[in-house]
């Protein structure tokens, strides 16, 4: 059985997180009260291997190779289309109905529904790759990439910000 691997390090709560170069364990208990979390590998429906996990109340979401893109929910993970086929290397949302995803070739989508489904949204500037996202609670959202791209999510789609590099 082909295992299913990470490569960033997230931790979204004392028992939820993704492990650089581990198996994706996105769930955990504490033991004994001691605040210790105890890991457990779980089922997937997907053998590609997945290269970040966000989570909220009641969902996790987690992106990966090939574009796939997994829900949990009632402790049970279901793939999702994504409608693309582009490597998913981050994923981060400010809530459960503003989920974003990036990954190589500018990809961008996002999920209004818990992860259950996935739109694109407008290309960013440059086709560069984006190796990380992360959506604020006041709806600024920023992604990060190849060759030092900082993008912001506008309501009118993308644009670059200065990067220094």
């Amino acid at each position: 059985m082909k295992h299913t691997f990470v490569f960033t390090l997230t931790f979204l709560s004392a028992c939820i997180g993704n492990d650089q170069g581990g198996f994706v364990q996105p769930s955990c208990t504490i033991d004994g009260g001691s605040g210790v979390p105890t890991w457990t590998r779980e089922s997937t429906p997907t053998t590609a291997n997945l290269r970040a996990v966000w989570n909220t109340t009641g969902v996790a979401c987690a992106v990966g190779e090939g574009g796939v893109a997994i829900r949990k929910s009632a402790d049970i993970w279901f793939a999702t289309p994504t409608g693309t086929t582009a490597t998913l290397r981050s994923t981060h949302g400010n809530a459960a109905t503003n989920v974003y995803a990036v990954g190589d070739g500018a990809t961008a989508i996002i999920s209004y529904d818990n992860c259950s489904s996935w739109q694109a949204l407008p290309p960013p500037p440059a086709p560069v790759d984006l190796h990380g996202i992360t959506a604020a609670l006041n709806s600024s959202t920023v992604a990060v990439g190849n060759m030092g791209t900082i993008i912001r999510l506008t309501g009118g789609g993308w644009e670059s910000l200065p990067s220094n590099t």
